[in-house]
């Protein structure tokens, strides 16, 4: 019987330093580069249109930062609000009955906690993954939302509460189950209604940056398989079984935010197996044009169609290939790794490293994370990625 060179070169080694890898997780740093650069240009043509951008004084109002909008035709509607505006937007990147919502760190001003638990509740969510610490390098970055101690109330004026009902830490993560209390008046009487939200705060993430020790990788994987793992399906008004979205924020709720929504997805689609015929192997024509396909560029790109400036580092869009890369090889090597859909990692492995080295190929190179277009964000006005 034939065998095909991808099937014997799995057959002869696990993993050696000729093992095939997909085209895309092999592409040298420059080219991440330039990929980047074109991501930032399609956006550019996206905010030329004046009507792309939701702009109205009431909005900006509730705006953390000047700069950053939902666009027009995606952002969340907060239906119990006379001005139902909130700085978040749906992402949906074609996974059946897998949704998110990318928004901002919730502000303290102008009822923003108020109207972010609104939001919670409006949708359903049981789940929030909070990317960034209240206070980064002494500036504000995200209003304090949460009761922070077991049993402390957070009360939220005209509007209800939160209780945390307890507070645990894993792999540099706060996990705090809250209960969250409504209150509404309905035909002169008080009408109370509880529900419980996990809140996962990761504290391995610095802003503008990457998690950089091997330590924090894996408690990021970590994290992306308990906020998965959390989320039950519920029935709509309708009698369907829908799946809620998970709430991602960091402060601008793009830059961290977009770079966990993009690895919780790509990662998945690894586990699933979908990269497996994107490796070296069969010359058919079929095969190339899939060889030649880069998930993590088209990935980006539909987040940046669905929220401005996801994925807004250049450090960071190399940092979903090299996680990808290294899930890979793991994977092929049988060395256990947390399943992002199953069972959490037993023992993490820790590195002393604290190089902030982007490998993409073994040779130590970084991205030019310094790199900004002048169709970048402006960092001087904007605190936060």
């Amino acid at each position: 019987m034939a065998t095909s060179k991808r099937a014997h070169s799995r057959a002869t080694s696990p993993l050696s330093a000729s093992e095939p890898v997909p085209k895309f997780l092999s592409l040298p740093l420059g080219v991440l580069n330039q990929k980047f650069k074109s991501i930032n240009a399609h956006e550019a043509s996206l905010r030329a249109d004046p009507a792309a951008i939701f702009s109205h004084p009431m909005a900006v109002a509730r705006n953390r930062y000047p700069d950053v909008h939902p666009w027009s035709h995606n952002r969340v509607h907060l239906h119990a609000l006379p001005f139902p505006y909130i700085n978040a937007s749906p992402i949906d990147l074609g996974r059946p009955r897998e949704n998110f919502i990318a928004t901002q760190g919730p502000l303290e001003r102008d009822m923003g906690l108020g109207h972010f638990w609104e939001m919670v509740w409006q949708e359903a969510c049981e789940v929030i993954v909070m990317l960034t610490r209240v206070v980064e390098e002494g500036k504000e970055k995200c209003g304090v939302y949460y009761p922070e101690t077991v049993g402390e109330v957070k009360e939220l004026e005209g509007w209800g509460s939160v209780e945390c009902a307890s507070l645990r830490e894993e792999f540099r993560t706060e996990i705090r189950e809250l209960k969250v209390v409504k209150r509404s008046q309905e035909e002169g009487e008080e009408r109370v209604e509880e529900r419980v939200v996990r809140h996962f705060l990761f504290l391995g993430w610095p802003d503008y940056e990457i998690p950089v020790t091997r330590e924090d990788q894996d408690a990021l994987l970590e994290l992306i398989r308990m906020s998965r793992f959390q989320i039950d399906e519920v029935s709509n008004e309708d009698g369907e079984k829908v799946t809620p979205p998970r709430i991602v924020h960091c402060s601008a709720g793009v830059g961290r935010t977009g770079t966990f929504i993009a690895l919780d997805y790509l990662l998945q689609e690894l586990d699933d197996g979908r990269f497996d015929d994107m490796v070296n192997g069969e010359d058919d024509e079929t095969d190339s044009e899939k060889q030649n396909v880069d998930p993590v560029f088209e990935t980006v790109k539909k987040l940046r169609e669905q929220r401005m400036y996801m994925v807004y580092k250049p450090g960071q869009y190399a940092f979903i290939y090299q996680m990808l890369r290294q899930r890979w090889e793991a994977r092929k090597k049988g060395v256990q790794t947390p399943s992002i859909g199953g069972e959490g990692l037993e023992n993490v492995q820790v590195s002393p490293t604290k190089k902030r080295k982007l490998v993409q190929n073994g040779s130590g190179n970084e991205l030019d994370v310094d790199t900004k277009d002048d169709d970048e964000l402006d960092v001087d006005t904007k605190e936060d990625s």
